[in-house]
């Protein structure tokens, strides 16, 4: 598998440079006693491009905590795959289909908020928050993507593979209780490398190799680079015969 993962993240490395020359760069922008980078517009375009760069990201660390055996760590990585995958074809949504809701304006206006509305003082922000639950973008993303699938199921699967991963993230008994085992059995707190556990995990990483391409030719298809999106759905049939899913 490591072959055919670095070819993935030099496509997807170089794809997300083209990606990102679409839209205008960040700019220096003034920020409680310093400066930050920001970008001046900050629309669907930008979005995409800040989760994508997430994405890659997170491919990468989590298969260095699977080569190191922990298997924990990789499960919430691929909480967190779960949910910027889900992000990213809700933002292009409105660019591929044109279906912008009420949900993506809070969306944007949620994304883009500053952490703290007084810098100066942290402890006396009074920033509140409106994220989008992650029902309503299964929701949307049941609605515009199920592609004949029934969209109450599709959304039950979008559900079941969230809450599936997040006792990782949480560290709940059942999923902490997986790193117990052997003769005699034990804590494997240092990784659980060279186990059969190792192995399962490879095989359920594979997915999400699989799945972080498509992702990123719907990112392509948005923002509306057609060469590039043809390029990657032919990396993601490539990557799907080549780990065998």
């Amino acid at each position: 598998m490591d072959e055919i993962f670095e070819n993935v993240i030099s496509g997807m490395s170089n794809a997300f440079v083209r990606l990102s020359s679409t839209i205008p760069a960040p700019q220096l922008s003034k920020y409680a006693d310093g400066y930050v980078y920001r970008f001046r517009r900050q629309g669907f375009e930008e979005a995409i491009v800040l989760k994508v760069a997430r994405l890659i990201t997170l491919l990468q660390s989590g298969k260095l905590l699977l080569d190191q055996g922990f298997l924990q760590e990789v499960g919430a990585i691929q909480r967190s795959l779960d949910e910027v995958d889900s992000d990213i074809l809700f933002l292009c949504g409105p660019l591929i289909f044109g279906n912008q809701e009420r949900a993506h304006t809070q969306y944007l206006d949620d994304f883009f908020a500053e952490e703290f509305d007084q810098p100066r003082d942290a402890l006396g922000s009074t920033q509140k928050r409106s994220r989008v639950r992650r029902s309503k973008i299964r929701a949307y993303n049941a609605r515009a993507y199920a592609a004949g699938l029934a969209v109450d199921r599709a959304i039950k699967v979008l559900e079941t593979i969230d809450n599936a991963y997040s006792g990782f993230v949480h560290a709940s008994s059942v999923h902490t209780m997986d790193m117990y085992y052997g003769n005699p059995p034990k804590f494997h707190i240092h990784g659980m490398k060279g186990t059969s556990r190792q192995r399962d995990s490879q095989d359920d990483f594979k997915n999400y190799i699989y799945r972080s391409v498509g992702s990123m030719a719907f990112a392509a298809k948005a923002l509306d680079c057609e060469r590039l999106f043809e390029e990657l759905y032919a990396l993601s049939t490539a990557v799907m015969r080549d780990l065998r899913l």
